[in-house]
């Protein structure tokens, strides 16, 4: 529940569909960090998103996205990217 919550809070909406608070403190603490980080970035998203408009970019890209040419970006299943600045780790 607070890995799905911690990657959801990077993309455009969050949605939960059991309350965290059904399984215990800890996890409603650790989910309400990422609905926090969610609110952080939402410029950041909703920009992004008007830029997806214009330009077809993804809002949420591949590693490889910011280097084409380094093939091992390409295997990386497990990171993404925010717009193109922002590479963050998830660590709350």
């Amino acid at each position: 529940m607070v890995r799905w919550a911690q990657a959801n809070a990077l993309l455009p909406s969050m949605q939960f569909s059991i309350a965290p608070w059904t399984f215990d403190t800890e996890c409603a603490q650790l989910c309400l960090k990422a609905v926090e980080w969610h609110q952080k970035y939402a410029d950041v998203i909703i920009q992004l998103a008007k830029e997806a408009v214009e330009t077809g970019w993804p809002i949420i890209r591949p590693m490889f996205w910011l280097a084409p040419n380094d093939k091992q970006t390409y295997t990386i299943a497990d990171q993404f990217v925010l717009g193109d600045k922002l590479v963050r780790s998830f660590l709350f």
